[in-house]
């Protein structure tokens, strides 16, 4: 969970950087937010599947799940640039929520697709739906106060956590109420070792710090850029204010 917040944090602070850029820096920044939104959800899944105890030994197949972190970066990114715009109503807040909530539950879907144990796995369909209309209502009310965040410069820090925490708390809702959908039962099924990878704990740690640390780093990106252009408006102002008030009597031109 705690993942999936700092994750959805770095996102929005990315997004409020493609809507201030122009050209190939805002192409970067879109792209830094949906590898961290990307990674955030990717993350948290498979650090969630840590908690799943299984009496049987489970192995991921590696192809599939690439393709899960693909969708989650591939969704992020096709929200962020709807958020990023300068002009939002609530049909484009409720497409990117339906985007979002989708890309997170298939996200997670894919992933448990990638699973190989010798059990066998079904599915309550009223709760599968259930997942992701959970993903689509958090999602929803995320964006729309990270929208909301750019226009209230004086509580902008606070409603950004807001939203992650809101966003974050969506994606670790929706992957626990999906869980709760799936029934495992015993079987002799054999499955092909070829391409797989044991999530265990050491792979998983490894999974978070590698994220943690592409996070921070994306981050401290952020921060820095956003006091560069702090630094940049500030000196533009006072050329604007020298330009039509004389600096010696103070008397306007």
């Amino acid at each position: 969970i705690a993942m999936s917040i700092v994750a959805s944090y770095s996102a929005f602070s990315f997004a409020e950087r493609v809507s201030s850029s122009k050209g190939i820096l805002s192409w970067a920044w879109l792209t830094g937010g949906a590898a961290a939104m990307g990674l955030g959800i990717w993350a948290m899944h498979y650090l969630g599947m840590l908690a799943v105890k299984m009496p049987v030994e489970v192995v991921y197949y590696v192809p599939t799940v690439m393709a899960s972190l693909g969708l989650a970066m591939s969704a992020s990114a096709v929200v962020l640039a709807m958020v990023s715009r300068q002009r939002m109503g609530w049909p484009q807040l409720a497409i990117g929520g339906v985007l979002m909530g989708s890309g997170i539950g298939g996200m997670h879907y894919i992933g448990m697709a990638a699973m190989r144990s010798s059990a066998m796995h079904h599915y309550s369909l009223p709760v599968v739906v259930l997942s992701v209309f959970v993903a689509v209502i958090f999602s929803s009310m995320a964006l729309w106060i990270s929208f909301y965040v750019r226009n209230n410069s004086a509580q902008r820090e606070w409603l950004r956590v807001a939203g992650a925490v809101v966003m974050g708390s969506g994606i670790a809702a929706m992957h626990y109420t999906a869980m709760s959908a799936v029934t495992f039962f015993p079987d002799a099924m054999t499955y092909d070792p070829r391409n797989t990878v044991q999530v265990t704990t050491l792979g998983v740690a490894g999974v978070a710090l590698t994220t943690g640390l592409v996070l921070l780093a994306l981050l401290v990106a952020a921060f820095l850029d956003k006091k560069k252009y702090q630094a940049l408006q500030a000196s533009v102002d006072d050329l604007r204010r020298l330009s039509i008030q004389d600096g010696l009597t103070g008397v306007f031109n």
